[in-house]
């Protein structure tokens, strides 16, 4: 199993029955992201979504060091 493999699939990041019921979804790994405070490497870019709000998702990125 490689790194990815063990992030593939969508997660549950929260869940308390009608009030948070949130899922994330990791797209890729090892990104490069720049952004007004600076470039950032070795980023993972994941799209958080809500099951209570349908087609609404949001995408993220998590550095290290910042």
């Amino acid at each position: 199993m490689g790194f990815l493999d063990h992030f593939r699939g969508r997660k549950v990041k929260e869940y308390h029955p009608g009030a948070a019921e949130d899922r994330g979804e990791v797209l890729a790994v090892n990104e490069m992201v720049t952004v007004a405070a600076g470039t950032f490497t070795g980023c993972v870019k994941t799209k958080d979504s809500n099951d209570r709000e349908p087609g609404k998702w949001e995408e993220k990125w998590f550095c290290p060091d910042t």
